[in-house]
C-alpha cells in the first residue's frame, strides 16, 4: 500500500500533517460491533443523522494547502454496498454540507461529492464561484464482495485541466475497468517555474470538514428525503497526486491495509472456590481444592476482521491468512490466580513481561472461601490481542471479576475416644465430636450417624435434671439419625466380646457435622478403643 495522506483507519481526518492529522469519531456505534480497532467493515446503518457520521475534527484548510502543490489528488476506497433505502442520491465521501436538494455540490456549500446516484458512481467537484461539475459511471452490484474503488484527479498544468477517472478493481490493467468521468477547466495559480497549479485554496472553502458516509445535511435543512449511503467500508484513503495505473493496480492486489483486532471489557463471575457450577452434594468434593479441570472457563472477548473473512464476506478478495490473534495479559489479578488453558498460572506485572496464551481461555482461582464483599468487584485483570500480522490492539481491556458466595461444608474433626468394657453394662460412655465452618458468621449445629458401630450400639444424650451433665437416654440411634444439637454428644454401649484386663478391642463409627444452612461434612471416622478393666474380669 503507497503512502497515503489519509489512510489511518482510526484517524479518518481532513489534514496532511502528522501534528493535524487528529479525529474524533462522532458515534462509536460505528464501531461497535469490533470495538473501534479500525473500519473493520463499518457499516452505515438504514438511517442517518448529523449525529451518525464519521467526521474529521479539522477542516480541510492544511489539506488545501498541500493539495495547492500537488499535481492532483486520489481518492481511494474499499467498500461493499448494501441496497439503498429509497431513490434518493447517497454520499459516500463529502467535504462541506450539503444544503440543497440533490446530493450534488452545485448552489452548495459543498467542494467534493462522490456518492452513489442509482447504480453508479457520481462525483461533483466543486470549481469555485458555486459552481459544480457532476458525472456518474462505473455499475454497482448491491450485497456482492468488497470492491476497489479508486478516483483520480489528475491537473494538467499546461492545459490547466482536471481530469477526473473513475477505476474499479484496479482499473482495466488488472482486468477491472476504467472510466473518464470528467475533462474540466480548473482554476489554477502560476507558480515561480511558469507551470500552472490547481487553486484548491480559492476553489474549495477554508471551513470544510470531511464526512464519511454522510453529506450532514439534518432536518434543519429542510431536506426530508435524506438517505445516507448503505454498506460496509473498510479503507478511506486520499493521496497528494494522481496514482498511475500500476499503482492503482498494485493497490488492489495489495488489498486494504491489515485491521489491528480489537479487545472489549468483560466482567466474568465465578462461583466460590472459582467453580462454574458445584459439588456441595459431595462435600468430599472440596477436602481438597477444586481441580483445574472444573475451574470456570473465561473467554477473552477479541476480534480480528481479517481472520473472520469468511463471517465477512470478503474471502474472495482478502487472503484470510492471517493465524489466530494471540492473547496477552497485561497485569494479572491481586487477588486469587488466573491460569492459561494448558493449567499454568499467569504472572503479568510491570516488571514480568507477558507472554502469549495458548487461547483466549482462561480460568480463575479465587482465594479459599473467599468472595465479592457486598457485590463489589473481587479483582481485575487486564489484556490485549495480537494478530498474526503483529498488529496490537489498541491499549488495554479490563476483565473484571465477581465471586459469588456459596454455603461452603463443614469439615469434622477426627474423633477417638477409649471406653472400659465394663460400658456393655450400661450406654454410660458419653462422648463428643467437634467440627468447624469456613464460612463466616456459620457455625456447625449438630452431627449426623453415617455408619454404625461394629461391636457396640450408640443413644442419643440429654442433660440431667438442672442442667447438668449429658446422660444416655434409651433412643438409639440408627444411620444418618441426628445427634448432639447442643453439644454434639452421644453415648456409647460396648456388646462385643468379653475383653479380658489389659487387653483392647477396636470398633468405631463414622459421623458428618451440619451447618446452619444444612451443608454436612464429608463423613469422618470416630475410633473407639475398647480396653478391659476389673469390672470385666
Amino acid at each position: 500500500m503507497l503512502s497515503a495522506l489519509l489512510a489511518d483507519q482510526r484517524e479518518y481526518g481532513g489534514a496532511a500533517k502528522a501534528t493535524e492529522r487528529h479525529v474524533q469519531q462522532k458515534q462509536q456505534k460505528w464501531l461497535a460491533g469490533n470495538g473501534g480497532g479500525g473500519f473493520n467493515g463499518v457499516t452505515s446503518p438504514a438511517t442517518n443523522t448529523s449525529q451518525e457520521r464519521l467526521l474529521s475534527s479539522k477542516t480541510t484548510a492544511a489539506l488545501r494547502g498541500v493539495l495547492d502543490q500537488a499535481s492532483g489528488f486520489t481518492l481511494e476506497f474499499w467498500l461493499r454496498h448494501r441496497a439503498p433505502v429509497g431513490t434518493a442520491d447517497t454520499p459516500i465521501l463529502n467535504i462541506g454540507t450539503v444544503t440543497g436538494t440533490g446530493s450534488t455540490c452545485g448552489g452548495t456549500t459543498s467542494d467534493l461529492e462522490v456518492y452513489r446516484t442509482g447504480s453508479k458512481y457520481a462525483v461533483a467537484v466543486s470549481t469555485g464561484s458555486l459552481q459544480c461539475v457532476v458525472a456518474s459511471g462505473g455499475a454497482i452490484t448491491d450485497d456482492a464482495g468488497p470492491v476497489h474503488v479508486v478516483l483520480t484527479f489528475g491537473f494538467y498544468t499546461t492545459a490547466q485541466v482536471m481530469n477526473v477517472t473513475l477505476h474499479i478493481n484496479g482499473g482495466t490493467p488488472n482486468g477491472g475497468t476504467s472510466q473518464a468521468l470528467l475533462s474540466i477547466k480548473y482554476p489554477a495559480t502560476k507558480k515561480a517555474d511558469g507551470t500552472y497549479a490547481p487553486a484548491f485554496s480559492t476553489a474549495w472553502k477554508s471551513a470544510n470538514y470531511l464526512h464519511l458516509m454522510s453529506s450532514h445535511r439534518t432536518a434543519a435543512s429542510g431536506i426530508a428525503a435524506f438517505v445516507p449511503w448503505t454498506g460496509d467500508l473498510y479503507l478511506a484513503a486520499l493521496y497528494a497526486r494522481a496514482l498511475t495505473a500500476e499503482e492503482i493496480t498494485a493497490n488492489f492486489k495489495a488489498l486494504w491495509p491489515n485491521n489491528a483486532p480489537s479487545v472489549a471489557d468483560v466482567a466474568f463471575t465465578v462461583n466460590e472456590d472459582g467453580e462454574a457450577g458445584d459439588h456441595y452434594d459431595t462435600p468430599e468434593y472440596y477436602l481438597s481444592a477444586v481441580p483445574f479441570a472444573d475451574l470456570a472457563v473465561l473467554t477473552l472477548p477479541a476480534y480480528d476482521f481479517e481472520a473472520d473473512a469468511a463471517a465477512n464476506n470478503v474471502t474472495a478478495v482478502y487472503n484470510a491468512s492471517n493465524p489466530v490473534i494471540a492473547y496477552y495479559v497485561a497485569a494479572a489479578p491481586l487477588a486469587g490466580t488466573l491460569y492459561d488453558s494448558a493449567g499454568a498460572a499467569i504472572v503479568a506485572s510491570l516488571s514480568t513481561p507477558p507472554a502469549a496464551l495458548p487461547s483466549g481461555a482462561v480460568r480463575y482461582r479465587p482465594a479459599a472461601n473467599e468472595s465479592s464483599a457486598g457485590g463489589a468487584a473481587y479483582a481485575a485483570f487486564t489484556f490485549y490481542a495480537v494478530d498474526g500480522a503483529g498488529a496490537r490492539s489498541a491499549g488495554t481491556a479490563t476483565a473484571t471479576l465477581y465471586v459469588r458466595a456459596k454455603n461452603d461444608p463443614p469439615a469434622a474433626a477426627a474423633a477417638a475416644f477409649s471406653v472400659p468394657a465394663s460400658s456393655a453394662a450400661a450406654a454410660d460412655t458419653v462422648f463428643c465430636v467437634n467440627g468447624t465452618d469456613p464460612d463466616a458468621g456459620d457455625a456447625v449445629t449438630h452431627a449426623v450417624l453415617r455408619s454404625a458401630p461394629a461391636r457396640g450400639r450408640l443413644f442419643a444424650v440429654e442433660a440431667a435434671g438442672g442442667g447438668g451433665a449429658q446422660q444416655a437416654t434409651a433412643m438409639e440411634l440408627a444411620v444418618n439419625a441426628s445427634f448432639g444439637s447442643a453439644q454434639l454428644c452421644a453415648a456409647y454401649l460396648y456388646t462385643g466380646a468379653a475383653v479380658g484386663a489389659g487387653a483392647t478391642a477396636e470398633d468405631g463409627f463414622a459421623f458428618a457435622v451440619v451447618d446452619r444452612d444444612g451443608a454436612a461434612s464429608a463423613a469422618q471416622r470416630a475410633a473407639v478403643t475398647v480396653y478391659g478393666d476389673a469390672a470385666t474380669v
